[in-house]
């Protein structure tokens, strides 16, 4: 998958990924854990949050987030977001999933192994319209750990009134978080919807 524009940030990269059917934005993070919290340093807020100490970002061979778009563009047309503004959602394919998580994992060679590799189905689009996204998180299931990566899928969803195969595509992740994945996978339900 060809890098269109990769952008660096203080956390990790955005990337502007070339799919099969146009562009896909997709990131590739570190993470603070759980015992540390840095997310609003850029307003200058450095003090402890809740309790949780300002720190660094942890190895990413401990762990390491990427982010993918499951469609191009969205039609869900959240007040707060700007991607509709890049077309109604048109649906990633399974390669396409894959090769977002390739080119960011490809960003970091000397990286060959991590803990957790939390693979969010988040970026551009509503993941529950694209049951794609089920068939690329058992490729995942399947493919990353032989090459050292213990793999954490999560799916984020603002749970779409008229999608009416939403019950199905939640039952069917229910399956494969708990039986593909052990239970070792998530399921977001966003609060800005």
């Amino acid at each position: 998958m060809r890098i269109e524009r990769h952008i660096q940030v203080p956390t990790g990269d955005i990337l502007v990924v070339h799919g099969e059917h146009g562009s896909l934005e997709c990131l590739s993070l570190g993470d603070y854990g759980k015992a540390q919290n840095v997310k609003a340093d850029f307003l200058g807020l450095r003090d402890d949050i809740e309790g949780v100490p300002h720190g660094a970002l942890v190895p990413l061979t401990e762990k390491w987030v990427v982010t993918i778009s499951t469609q191009y563009g969205c039609s869900m047309g959240c007040r707060f977001c700007d991607v509709p503004k890049v077309g109604p959602g048109k649906n990633a394919t399974v390669d396409d999933m894959i090769g977002q998580v390739v080119a960011g994992l490809r960003l970091h060679p000397e990286v060959t192994r991590t803990d957790r590799l939390n693979i969010h189905f988040a970026r551009m689009g509503e993941p529950t319209w694209n049951p794609a996204v089920l068939e690329a998180a058992e490729w995942f299931r399947y493919c990353l750990p032989r090459l050292g990566y213990r793999v954490h899928p999560v799916v984020s969803t603002m749970m779409p009134r008229a999608n009416k195969d939403l019950p199905w595509f939640l039952r069917t992740w229910m399956q494969i978080k708990n039986e593909t994945y052990g239970g070792e996978a998530g399921l977001q339900l966003s609060i800005n919807s």
